[in-house]
């Protein structure tokens, strides 16, 4: 029941914060999310480096060699 009453207290706090705030914390969320992926990427080992502009004709599944 308390929880009933927590998230009625907090229904449309997000209409009172500024709009730029709000913009903000998504773009940082944003690029956290990228900046995790990009780390996660770098991790496999089936990722091969190439030099750009580069042009990948179909489905490869990393069977490079």
């Amino acid at each position: 029941m308390s929880n009933r009453r927590e998230s009625k207290q907090y229904d449309g706090m997000e209409s009172r914060i500024p709009l730029m705030s709000r913009l903000i914390v998504v773009c940082d969320f944003g690029m956290g999310v990228f900046l995790n992926a990009a780390l996660m990427f770098m991790d496999e080992s089936n990722l091969c480096e190439c030099e750009v502009p580069i042009k990948v004709v179909g489905d490869i599944h990393a069977q490079y060699q």
